[in-house]
């Protein structure tokens, strides 16, 4: 953990769950799948079981994560102490395990952020950009998803701790988020654009409050951290 980490690591649990750019993924992908409007409810139910379920393992893996630190198997930050742990009590297939976990992750988290990237900057300047066309059709869309990944690898490779960066970055989320949820949520309320599909008042006055709050926090934790 870092030092004054507890104001810290609460703004970067707002920005690893709330991250802004999930918010144009999925919406895009939505699209991009051809989802119909009687498909949307069942979309929000996957999407409400999936957040649970990522949630309970987030929180798995804290309690998970302090235990270990508890009966003293790790002592540092890196990946390599992290393994280390595991090994202490799985053995050798521990780090295996792990390692596996770690990799699966991050392709995971390259392939659905570069998606984002591709969608949102082919929406912004009018682009053709859907998974479902042909590559020599869609080269614009095509070249941000795959040279997106650089800089992210360039800073792998030139930053030796890669958990705090990361601790950093969702850190920063958790205030960046406000611009798209706001965007999200003025759009969803307007009768011009949704027509009969718009959000209630009491639901657009709900998640202002929760954009308040999720904002309010992060800026709060942030500055406490720094000042500590």
């Amino acid at each position: 953990m870092p030092e004054n980490s507890f104001y810290f690591l609460v703004a970067a649990n707002i920005g690893a769950v709330i991250m802004p750019w999930m918010l144009f993924y999925h919406q895009a992908a939505d699209v991009d799948r051809g989802l119909k409007i009687s498909e949307m409810k069942r979309e929000s139910r996957g999407t409400l079981l999936g957040a649970i379920v990522s949630e309970s393992l987030m929180i798995a893996i804290v309690i998970f994560s302090w235990r270990l630190s508890e009966m003293g198997f790790n002592t540092g930050n890196s990946l390599m102490d992290i393994a280390d742990a595991f090994r202490s009590i799985m053995g050798p297939a521990g780090p295996f395990i792990f390692s596996i976990g770690i990799g699966v992750a991050g392709l995971l988290a390259m392939f659905v952020i570069s998606m984002s990237m591709s969608y949102t900057i082919s929406d912004a300047l009018k682009w053709k950009g859907s998974f479902n066309g042909r590559v020599r059709e869609q080269k614009g869309f095509y070249s941000i998803y795959l040279i997106e990944i650089i800089p992210a690898a360039i800073i792998i490779l030139l930053y030796p701790n890669l958990i705090t960066i990361v601790l950093y970055v969702m850190a920063f989320s958790s205030i960046a988020v406000s611009l798209p949820l706001m965007v999200v949520t003025r759009v969803a309320s307007n009768p011009a654009i949704m027509g009969k599909y718009r959000i209630s008042r009491i639901r657009e006055i709900s998640l202002y409050v929760i954009l308040f709050l999720i904002v309010s926090i992060g800026v709060y934790s942030i500055v406490a951290s720094v000042a500590a």
